[in-house]
């Protein structure tokens, strides 16, 4: 499994060629920038049902998974989670989030499916990655609805502008070719953090 922070490191020159590639305007990287947004603030509040204020980190990782208390997760988790915590902890608007952190492992979820073979963004499922991710098991997956782990049913404002056509790969969708969602997602990377410059 890939580590976020080398795979960043190693992606930043074809996070760039990616954003050039797709040549997203400006209006669709607004619009790119406020889904992650939206689906990030998604995540944020499936969290803060175990939050308490006062809460250390460690506290919340115990309340979302008391058994582990989430020591195997994966750094692109950590991440996404000490991020979604420092926001309920500090209660700063929710204007402060930009979903990086959320896109991030949803990128890397794309790179382990592809790691494994998958071509298809069909053939993911999306709440096992998020599991493997988390370091949890699949009895997790017992209660409806979408819960704080499942970063496919938070994703899906982001998910929608990932699933259009793709330029150039003859009328397929980035939702078919994961390669080409990879790409996009490192393109959808880049903007938000080239938004994030403007706040």
């Amino acid at each position: 499994m890939l580590d976020s922070n080398e795979l960043l490191e190693t992606e930043s020159a074809s996070t760039k060629s990616a954003v050039n590639e797709f040549g997203f305007t400006t209006e669709e990287s607004l619009i790119m920038g406020q889904n992650a947004r939206l689906d990030m603030i998604s995540f944020v509040d499936g969290v803060s049902e175990f939050y308490e204020p006062g809460d250390s980190y460690q506290e919340l990782k115990s309340k979302l998974d008391p058994v582990t208390n989430l020591e195997s997760m994966h750094p692109a988790a950590n991440t996404l989670l000490f991020k979604a915590y420092s926001h309920l902890d500090s209660g700063e608007s929710t204007s402060q989030l930009h979903g990086v952190e959320l896109i991030e492992m949803f990128y890397v979820m794309l790179l382990n499916a592809e790691q494994r073979g998958i071509e298809n963004t069909s053939e993911i499922d999306l709440d096992l990655e998020s599991l493997e991710l988390w370091g949890l098991s699949e009895e997790n997956l017992v209660t409806l609805g979408c819960r704080w782990f499942q970063i496919g049913c938070h994703i899906s404002n982001a998910w929608a502008c990932l699933g259009g056509s793709s330029k150039g790969n003859g009328g397929q969708t980035n939702g078919q070719i994961l390669r080409d969602t990879i790409a996009a997602a490192a393109a959808l990377l880049g903007v938000i953090i080239y938004l994030m410059g403007d706040d």
